[in-house]
């Protein structure tokens, strides 16, 4: 151990001690390189889009957070050199030069010429009032109302032509800056202001709720509250007696420009900010408080500055920091703050004055690791040559001879409980307490190597992050968890405990250990966001998260979200690489961050009274076809007002690729937008929800088809935060010809048409082979039914009924011969009769076989007799059937059936219904049967060939055909009774006609 005692005295301080600076404010600076046309900033607005413009004596620019977009003369400027700026109404932004003012209504820019006597005065300030432009020259006030200027001087009324800046403080007062003071336009009449001095130069006045604040050029600042004013100058603590512009802070502080620096009035307090403190170029010609809250600074030649707020205040070596390299952090008990550094030593902050301790000093090392505090307040540091203890009296110093494991200290932690210290290094660690080390390595069962982090959680378990894992010391065993328990990495870096969780960063990213699992938490995507450095609970509801890519904040949300804030240079973070374990929490609850650029200190105060401002809105820029620029306005369409989108967009049905440029403005942080669209009208799932968040700021959409659409655009800000409300464009893409309902129509029209046409010829050609088989088949059946009577009156039936005729008049038996011939002239002329028709009643079909049954009965005395039964519920008069039907079975059984027998025949005839729509007629008879008359015709060899069944059976084929009724024909056949034949049957079925078909 090496002991070096303190150098005491004023002498030894002032050896190796400094006088601190004021802590630093940090400003984004923009300027020629970063694309601003000329670096003299005369005035700052901002547009109804959200726009940022900047009026310099080279131009005026106009910013959306990415780029700046500059115009000139060669854009129709009157003059490069513009004073002033201000946005009308409408949204239009003027521009104030020399000898004139420009307008920019988003497409174009229009000039307006003063008159003779006013054009080599320059505008100082342009102010929007409704539907007036009231301008401050330096030859008097300009009021444009449509267009037309109307001037005045002090012969109006004014106290001076010398104008500075024009403003409303109440609805009929118009207060005036002038040279000797202020005017008040009242009721069309200028009065003055009466309660300051004489030969007030007022530059700027700023109207504050009840308060008006007035800046002047020499005398300070006015405070007019309750028809009274007060002064503030130097003596007050402001920056400078004359100040140039006045604007509200977000906080509803007051901000003052000077060329001395910025002054800050709020909460009863002053703070001047100027080139020692942050603000690199202190002399200011402009202020502006965009919509955000931001502070944006126009200089006199030091361009155009952003101000990063009050939340985050930094240290370093322009502070008096022997470093901008802090590794570690710690706060004494008499709130004096130790920052260690990794190259040269640690200095200490005692009120205002900074004591750097180097190896010089006594220091046993430079590079400064680690850090801790003893019960005794004590400073313990871990250096890269073993552990300096650094107590109020003297220097100890310790390494491996000792009693160190090893020299180069990585980590430290002091536990307060059993007041001991822990100090992890490369194999292992070490353990200090009662004035003995204890060594803890491979050797002696500790699994990691490398340690990085060491602290307790609340069970009082001691935790190491290795380079082997995480592991777990419960003061008689370790348990070492890796990736195979699903941690990102086994490279640990830090840790913390909050409540019944731990979180851990690793390597490759962060892990969150809750109910005895890990899981991976993802901040963001940039690959610093997975290099997790530094880890600490503020146990006030933030988890905060040092990374590569500057600091997270966590906190608990709805459910199980979080709420994540990301904060970086654009935040005001003096550096974006956070050290390992450089990060430390004050007893007020402030934050402390060590990075590579210096020390950076989160304000608990601000941090949680900060107005959270609203998600950016999204400005839709243009749109292109196939990915080409379109010149909207020679196409037809008129510009949306201040955009390059086409009005009543009405797109050919070939124009379906498009291509949507979008961007939101946020300068609070630009770079951490994510977008999220949908295409309302779409034919896929995008028309319903929005597309996945992403930094794009284009959408493309390809083969469209005609309709309908709506395309909407959001943008989050860096915390998360989505708006109620979206971005929104519509247009249409036209239906092509045929798919448009006239053509359609026309053309269903025009098949249906042709179908029709169709169908009609096709309709008359079936109804005409209709007609011409009908014809065919009443034709045929004409000459079946000729057949049929020609079979009903046969020469042999006829020749025979003579005959019979003659033999009873031979027989001169007069009663016979006349019953005979009535009877056959009767049959004749119903024969005749049916001849002329299709169909006939069932009674006269009956009578008919009667008279034939009859005739042939005289004709064969005592040889058959015959029966006739017809169903009493057939109405015969009514029925309708095919006439002559029945003849030919009649004939077939007479002389085929019953005259060959030699024993008396009878033929019995059944007429029933057959169902309710048809009529079955069965005949009868007992004689020899079919096989055995055919074969008694092969026999005798007879050459007489009857047709009248064959004729009877094609007719009621035919008749089925043409009625579409059912009608068949069954038999000649047999009747057979044990295997012995007794006589033959034929069953004829008819429908119930009673019309003619």
């Amino acid at each position: 151990m090496i002991k070096l005692r303190w150098l005491t005295g004023i002498l030894g301080i002032m050896l190796w001690s400094s006088q601190v600076n004021a802590q630093q404010y940090s400003f984004i600076n923009y300027s020629i390189d970063q694309g601003l046309p000329q670096t003299q900033v005369r005035d700052i607005v901002q547009d109804s889009l959200g726009y940022l413009w900047i009026a310099t004596i080279g131009g005026v620019s106009r910013f959306d957070g990415y780029s700046f977009q500059n115009y000139s003369v060669l854009n129709g400027l009157l003059d490069n050199q513009v004073f002033s700026l201000a946005v009308d109404n409408v949204g239009d932004v003027w521009m104030g030069s020399r000898g004139g003012i420009t307008k920019f209504d988003g497409h174009s820019f229009k000039t307006i010429k003063f008159k003779e006597g006013f054009n080599s005065s320059s505008v100082y300030k342009i102010y929007s009032d409704a539907d007036t432009l009231w301008l401050a020259v330096g030859k008097g006030l300009i009021k444009i109302v449509n267009n037309q200027l109307k001037y005045f001087t002090v012969d109006d009324g004014l106290i001076s032509n010398y104008i500075r800046d024009i403003v409303r403080v109440s609805p009929d007062e118009l207060w005036i800056a002038t040279w000797n003071g202020i005017s008040i336009l009242k009721n069309g009449k200028f009065s003055e202001f009466k309660l300051l001095e004489k030969q007030t130069y007022v530059l700027n006045i700023l109207p504050d709720s009840n308060t008006i604040w007035i800046a002047t050029g020499g005398k300070g600042l006015y405070k007019y509250e309750n028809d009274s004013i007060s002064s503030y100058t130097t003596s007050n603590g402001l920056a400078s007696n004359s100040f140039t512009e006045l604007t509200k802070g977000i906080d509803n502080d007051i901000w003052l420009g000077s060329g001395m620096g910025l002054t800050n009035l709020g909460n009863g307090s002053t703070l001047i900010i100027n080139d020692k403190n942050g603000l690199d170029f202190q002399d200011i010609d402009c202020l502006f408080t965009d919509r955000e809250g931001i502070l944006w600074v126009g200089t006199n030649g030091g361009g155009l500055y952003k101000f990063a707020g009050k939340l985050i205040t930094t240290y370093n070596v322009k502070s008096g920091l022997s470093s901008n390299l802090v590794m570690a952090i710690q706060k004494g008990q008499d709130k004096s703050t130790w920052i260690g550094t990794y190259d040269k030593g640690i200095s200490h902050i005692i009120e205002d004055t900074i004591v750097r301790i180097e190896n010089k000093n006594g220091l046993i090392n430079n590079t400064i690791w680690a850090l801790a505090i003893d019960g005794e307040d004590n400073l313990w540091a871990g250096t890269n040559r073993g552990i300096s203890r650094i107590t109020k009296s003297e220097i100890q110093n310790y390494d491996k001879k000792d009693g160190l494991l090893d020299n180069k200290i990585t980590s430290l932690y002091f536990d307060d409980t059993n007041n001991e210290m822990w100090m992890g290094s490369i194999n292992g660690y070490t353990r200090f307490k009662n004035r003995v080390f204890t060594q803890n390595g491979q050797s002696d069962g500790f699994p990691g190597k490398r340690i990085r982090k060491i602290s307790k959680d609340p069970d009082g378990n001691i935790w190491f992050g290795t380079i082997n894992g995480l592991v777990k010391f419960d003061r008689k065993q370790y348990k070492t968890f890796t990736i195979l328990d699903s941690l990102p990495s086994n490279t640990i870096y830090c840790f913390d405990f909050d409540v019944d969780k731990m979180w851990i960063g690793t390597k490759l990213g962060l892990s969150l250990f809750e109910n005895g699992k890990f899981s991976q938490f993802r901040l963001g995507e940039s690959p610093g966001d997975f290099q997790i450095n530094s880890i600490l609970d503020d146990k006030r509801g933030r988890i905060w998260v040092g990374t590569n890519n500057g600091i997270y904040t966590i906190q608990s949300g709805f459910g199980k979200d979080y709420i994540l804030e990301h904060y970086s240079k654009e935040n005001g973070l003096i550096g974006v690489e956070c050290n390992q374990n450089a990060i430390f929490q004050d007893d007020e609850g402030n934050i402390y961050i060590g990075t590579e650029a210096g020390m950076s200190r989160f304000d608990r105060n601000i941090l949680d009274h900060q107005r959270k401002n609203s998600p950016p809105k999204v400005i839709i820029k243009e749109l292109k076809l196939y990915l080409e620029e379109i010149n909207w306005e020679k196409q037809g369409f008129q510009y949306i007002s201040k955009t390059l989108l086409p009005s009543k967009l009405k797109l050919a049905p070939d124009d379906n690729y498009l291509t949507f440029d979008f961007f939101g403005i946020h300068f609070e942080n630009q770079n951490a937008i994510s977008y999220r669209f949908m295409l309302e009208g779409a034919p896929d799932k995008l028309s319903k929800t929005w597309s996945k968040a992403s930094k794009n700021t284009f959408a493309t959409f390809s083969n469209l088809p005609s309709g309908n659409y709506t395309f909407k655009v959001m943008a989050s800000d860096e915390y998360g935060n989505w708006p109620q409300y979206s971005s929104s464009y519509f247009f249409t893409i036209l239906t092509p010809y045929y798919a448009t309902w006239w053509f359609r129509s026309l053309a269903f029209i025009f098949i249906a048409l042709i179908v029709f046409l169709i169908i009609k010829w096709r309709i008359n050609t079936i109804n005409q082979e209709r007609r011409n088989r009908e014809l065919n088949d009443q034709a045929k059946m004409l000459r079946l039914e000729q057949q049929t009577l020609n079979a009903n009156m046969n020469r042999h039936f006829i020749f025979n009924a003579l005959n019979s005729i003659q033999y009873y008049m031979n027989k001169e038996d007069k009663y016979l011969a006349n019953r005979y011939l009535s009877r056959f002239a009767k049959l004749i002329r119903k024969n005749l009769e049916s001849s002329q028709t299709t169909l006939t009643n069932l009674s006269e079909e009956i009578e008919r076989m009667t008279l034939y049954l009859e005739l042939e009965q005289m004709r064969f005395k005592d040889e058959f007799d015959y029966q006739i039964n017809v169903d009493s519920s057939i109405n015969t008069h009514q029925v309708k059937i095919p006439s002559m039907l029945f003849q030919p079975y009649l004939e077939n059984s007479v002389w085929h059936g019953l005259l060959p027998m030699k024993k008396m025949g009878h033929i019995l005839i059944t007429i029933s219904k057959n169902g309710n729509s048809a009529i079955k007629i069965k005949i009868a008879d007992n004689g020899i049967g079919v096989n055995t008359s055919l074969g008694e015709k092969i026999k005798n060899k007879q050459d007489h060939v009857s047709k009248g069944i064959e004729i009877t059976q094609s007719r009621i084929k035919l008749f089925k055909q043409i009625s579409k009724k059912d009608a068949s024909v069954e038999g000649p056949m047999e009747i057979i009774e044990n295997s012995i034949t007794k006589g033959t049957v034929v069953i004829l079925r008819l429908p119930l006609l009673d019309n003619e078909f």
